[in-house]
């Protein structure tokens, strides 16, 4: 299993598409979606809520969350996919930012509509340009790895981030994070002309 799991992550280090795309992923994965595992400190602390603020604002990520998947699912080609994967990786930071920053609850509530749309476009396309493009013996290694980032990176980010809200408070650390994940952008969006025809080969979902 060992032996299976490395040539796994050596293969994805030497894709064209796959490498940068799980490390933009797993960059979002610890500095942006960590932010929706800590919610009650924001809602308590920025916004001044209760459980009912919490309420509302987990209940309008689900919802936008719903919307997204159903918005990636219509769109029925792969042509395109990894700009908007990358694309909701960007609009995510730029939602975390404005929802860490703002201590007005109305404006909380747009940002984590469009955080929670921007997760789930970003999830789903990511995991559909895995399994199109990864050669059919480590479809399972990629999606594998593609699991692991889904469940550990947000965990390392909230440990990250309550650790350093001793120190920085709620906002701060969230921010550097911010701005941390939009340089990441930065260096895959001028890979992203290479990246593009390898990891969207077909013409079709399938």
């Amino acid at each position: 299993m060992l032996h299976d799991a490395i040539e796994g992550i050596r293969y994805a280090a030497g894709h064209t598409g796959i490498g940068p795309i799980l490390l933009f992923a797993a960059a979002v994965g610890i500095m942006l979606r960590a932010v929706t595992e800590i919610l009650p400190p924001y809602v308590a602390d920025l916004f001044g809520r209760d459980a009912r603020g919490l309420a509302t604002l987990a209940s309008t990520a689900g919802l936008a969350a719903l919307v997204g998947g159903f918005m990636v699912a219509i769109r029925g080609r792969l042509t395109g996919l990894t700009r908007l994967a990358v694309g909701a990786g960007l609009v995510l930071a730029m939602a975390t930012a404005c929802f860490v920053a703002t201590r007005r609850f109305e404006v909380g509530v747009l940002c984590i509509a469009a955080m929670g749309a921007a997760t789930t476009i970003h999830g789903i396309s990511i995991q559909t340009l895995l399994q199109n493009s990864a050669a059919p013996a480590m479809v399972g290694r990629m999606l594998s790895l593609w699991g692991m980032i889904t469940r550990a990176a947000p965990a390392i980010g909230a440990l990250a981030y309550g650790s350093a809200a001793g120190l920085l408070g709620l906002q701060v650390p969230v921010l550097i994070g911010c701005l941390l994940c939009v340089l990441a952008w930065v260096l895959v969006r001028v890979r992203l002309a290479r990246m593009a025809p390898v990891l969207e080969a077909s013409e079709t979902l399938a």
